[in-house]
């Protein structure tokens, strides 16, 4: 048939209509419309990353190396999760000061708000 459709001796052309992606920023994860499996698990993912950061950077020296490394890492967690750079550097911030803050590495609260991220619809 060769792109062209035959009905009762007739030949006519196949007509196709082509549409246009939206185009992502540089950075920017390409988004599954059914929401696949990567989708579900990025954001409890990026919660224990940061919980497993804020553990590692405990200790006198916690607070300057949680504070200098939560920062790229929350922006870079941020930029995967399709946020804007304000808002990603932002979250770098907080990321930054909750693992340089003494104290916090009993209480998983990265992980905590992935897992509200994933399962709590937003509207």
């Amino acid at each position: 048939m060769g792109g062209v459709a035959t009905d009762a001796g007739k030949e006519r052309p196949i007509e196709v209509e082509v549409e246009r992606l939206p185009e992502r920023e540089p950075g920017e994860r390409p988004r599954s419309g059914a929401g696949g499996a990567g989708d579900a698990v990025d954001p409890i993912m990026a919660g224990i990353v940061i919980d497993v950061l804020d553990a590692v950077t405990r200790g006198p020296r916690g607070a300057v190396f949680g504070l200098a490394l939560g920062i790229p890492v929350g922006y870079w967690l941020g930029r995967r999760q399709g946020l804007g750079r304000k808002a990603s550097l932002g979250l770098g911030g907080l990321c930054g000061v909750y693992c340089g803050f003494p104290g916090t590495a009993p209480v998983p609260l990265g992980t905590l708000i992935g897992l509200y991220r994933r399962f709590v619809p937003s509207s």
